[in-house]
């Protein structure tokens, strides 16, 4: 048997599920037949103690009682193997149990660890441009991957760029749970899905502490790290009360964008920012059609305390790394380097003249010039 990333090819041909050991025909269950007829929820038994699960109709989780993968559902029924990059995860589990994850007990490290694997993972919605080395931009809170439309068009001609719309914002699908490692984890299924296996990762607000969690868990998948005027520390910006007076719109056939900009002014004073809002509300094109918000603005309003903090999570990276901020912003301060030593050790700093918080639209030639020096060293030599 040829073993492949947490399948096994018998000799007879056709693809096996297992974990850590060589499965005869009749131990495992055939990839295409089994996952095909699974139902999220649905848990089998492999040879040696081993166990496949999907528990949520994305991923497919395998396991045995030391080590837990973390493999795309769609991989394993449109493709015959898995290669190496796509797979999703394999971490270390505490031998606490030797039962399959979804008889595992709701106490002991290796159950909570297995449960937090099989946390839905998610696709993001991708606007593509370019070819050459792989960027990622990642916008900020109530933002989306058009926001960097300007920046992408820039550095396109160099660079296979691509903009994602995270969880709950954009196209992107919607669900509850928006902790930092959760964003992370979805850029990266994206990312591999898309036969990504490293790429410069910018990330402003919101994105860039997402950027900040997928460096520190999975450093090889990050060539290269920009972050933009954010720093992984907890903040209070008020977030609640923007994401209140959002909701608190009445959304009725009749409602103007005039009218929903002035709900929004006695909790958002700057007319650009509820612009900027407003580009998530959507009015019908027919006659007396319901507005209604693209984003998942009822999940989003009740993670802002998930957003506006920051878990301190293990590792660090030691790749190139810079902290870009808005020379009139005061989100990155001073006493936030030493936090962000020593998790990037190789950090650098540099502000952009003439630009608060949304520095790339306060001084967009500002910021594309820090962006495309950062990057000149990721270029392709045909591109450089």
């Amino acid at each position: 048997m040829v073993r492949t990333a947490g399948l096994f090819r018998p000799e007879s041909g056709g693809w096996f599920i297992g974990c850590r050991h060589p499965f005869a025909p009749g131990q495992a269950s055939r990839a295409g037949l089994a996952i095909g007829g699974l139902q999220p929820g649905a848990c089998f038994a492999l040879a040696h103690g081993a166990v496949a699960w999907v528990p949520a109709g994305r991923t497919v989780i395998l396991a045995n009682t030391t080590t837990v993968w973390v493999v795309p559902l769609s991989l394993l029924i449109l493709r015959e193997h898995i290669p190496p990059r796509h797979l999703i995860e394999t971490r270390n589990v505490a031998a606490a149990t030797s039962q399959p994850p979804c008889a595992a007990a709701d106490d002991g490290d290796a159950a909570a660890r297995i449960r937090q694997e099989a946390a839905p993972r998610m696709i993001l919605n991708a606007i593509e441009a370019g070819d050459g080395q792989p960027v990622v931009l990642l916008h900020g809170l109530f933002g989306a991957a058009r926001n960097f439309g300007a920046i992408q068009r820039a550095i396109a001609p160099r660079f296979r760029v691509l903009a994602l719309d995270m969880r709950n914002h954009g196209a992107s699908s919607h669900a509850a749970d928006m902790r930092y490692a959760t964003l992370a984890a979805d850029v990266r299924e994206t990312l591999l899905a898309r036969g990504i296996g490293q790429a410069a990762i910018v990330g402003h607000s919101m994105g860039g502490k997402a950027a900040m969690a997928l460096a520190l868990q999975w450093p090889d998948l990050v060539g290269r790290l920009l972050v933009a005027d954010i720093a992984p520390v907890p903040y209070e910006h008020g977030n609640t009360a923007v994401a209140e007076a959002m909701q608190a719109i009445d959304l009725t056939p009749s409602l103007t964008r005039q009218q929903a900009d002035a709900a929004l002014a006695g909790a958002v004073p700057r007319p650009d920012v509820r612009a900027f809002l407003l580009q998530n509300l959507r009015f019908g094109a027919k006659p007396h059609a319901m507005p209604h918000w693209r984003i998942a603005l009822k999940e989003i309003a009740a993670a802002i305390p998930d957003l506006e903090g920051w878990d301190d999570l293990p590792g660090t990276y030691d790749g190139p790394t810079l902290f870009v901020s808005g020379a009139e912003s005061g989100y990155v301060l001073p006493e936030h380097r030493p936090v962000i030593r020593a998790k990037f050790p190789s950090a650098r700093f540099v502000a952009v003249k003439n630009a608060g918080h949304w520095l790339h639209a306060d001084n967009p030639a500002g910021f594309l010039a820090v962006l495309e020096a950062f990057l000149q060293p990721w270029q392709l030599p045909a591109a450089q």
